[in-house]
């Protein structure tokens, strides 16, 4: 049987009820994609780990390649000693680079202070001609 048809009134009134029911709709499909989404990035940076981890290994395994290479001409622990320093000579180069990035990229607090000062001003100037 066919259902009885509503007014106008009915129908204008049941409005507010279906809007409601589409936005929890939607808030509940954007919280599983978010779910979903978070999930997948919680595997992805444990790959990341997981990969870094192994390379760690691998460096370690070319540094002790390097160091038994360099043994085969020089006692072992010069060959240690050639390496490790050559490692500190990067890792203090590499840390010099970021220093510079670092300070290359501190925010010009000073400026930002000054033209803060200046809008507050012309602001207190704007409202006194106002008030006068």
């Amino acid at each position: 049987m066919a259902e009885p048809r509503r007014s106008i009134l009915e129908l204008l009134a049941e409005i507010p009820t279906l809007i409601g029911d589409l936005l929890r709709a939607e808030i509940e499909a954007f919280k599983a994609d978010l779910r979903l989404r978070a999930k997948r990035a919680g595997i992805g940076a444990g790959l990341v780990v997981v990969a870094l981890v192994l390379a760690c290994l691998a460096l370690t395994a070319f540094v002790i390649a390097a160091i038994a290479a360099l043994a085969l001409v020089l006692p072992v622990w010069v060959s240690a000693l050639i390496v490790g320093g050559g490692l500190l000579v990067i890792a203090a180069v590499l840390t010099w680079i970021a220093i510079g990035r670092f300070q290359a990229a501190k925010p010009d607090i000073e400026g930002r202070i000054e033209s803060i000062k200046t809008d507050v001003q012309l602001i207190r100037g704007v409202r006194r001609e106002e008030d006068a």
